[in-house]
């Protein structure tokens, strides 16, 4: 990035702790660092973009990790989902299960939005039955 070569190693210190989340007026007392140079490092163009450039990079790291996970931790909900003993625990995770589901599809429609390709999220058919039961049988008791 070429913006980065003209900040100083002061002002990647500051982007550092700012990513991994670190409050500011900690970091500030921490560096000595005045409110007043911090708001003109703010403004400065190169410096918004590092400060961009390292949100996006978190970003994309953890949409990643929460891809890597997400198939296990669906499949432990379907696992949930099948627990007679406790129906209220397989209502809940049926739940969750519609809840990823719609989410993961928002987050689809959100990229086919920026590729314009088309997006799709697929249901186990078992799954969507015993769903469909299980709030049916919610609805019953309301």
């Amino acid at each position: 990035m070429a913006g980065r070569n003209l900040l100083t190693k002061k002002q990647l210190k500051l982007i550092d702790a700012l990513a991994n989340g670190q409050p500011l007026s900690g970091i500030l007392k921490r560096e000595n660092i005045a409110l007043a140079t911090f708001r003109r490092w703010f403004f400065s163009e190169a410096f918004d973009q590092e400060l961009r450039f390292r949100r996006e990079l978190i970003q994309q790291q953890s949409a990643l990790l929460l891809e890597r996970k997400a198939c296990s931790a669906a499949k432990k909900l379907v696992k949930l989902m099948d627990n007679e003993e406790k129906p209220d625990v397989a209502r809940r995770a049926c739940l969750d299960v519609l809840n990823l589901t719609n989410s993961s599809k928002s987050t689809a429609d959100a990229s086919a939005v920026k590729s314009s390709g088309p997006a799709t999220v697929t249901m186990d058919k078992r799954m969507a039955a015993a769903m469909l039961e299980l709030l049916a049988e919610q609805a019953q008791k309301k």
